[in-house]
């Protein structure tokens, strides 16, 4: 995985509630200092654990992502992931972190 020392710290930014279920997720925010080249090598590079728990991995640009889940037929997530997607367009706004990457 991403190493500890290039990770934010968690920030909280809210609860989303699954559509079938109902039950609640919570939403944090952890920004990751490397860049999108860094973050594929890890990946394709992981091994053990890490490695087992997907198999495969889509680089998104933050703008692209959001434009995206705007059309939910685009993006093939549950409702509380783009409740999430929602919380994080929210904190972007709020603090104009909105970045182009």
């Amino acid at each position: 995985g991403i190493p500890p020392a290039d990770l934010s710290p968690p920030l909280c930014l809210g609860f989303s509630r699954r559509v079938l279920h109902h039950r609640p997720d919570i939403i944090f925010l952890i920004e990751c200092r490397l860049d999108s080249a860094a973050v594929a090598e890890v990946y394709r590079t992981a091994t053990g654990v890490h490695r087992d728990e997907s198999t495969a991995i889509e680089l998104v640009p933050q703008q692209e992502l959001l434009r995206r889940a705007l059309d939910e037929a685009a993006l093939n997530m549950p409702g509380c992931h783009l409740g999430g997607l929602a919380l994080f367009r929210k904190h972007r706004e709020a603090t104009g972190t909105a970045r182009t990457s």
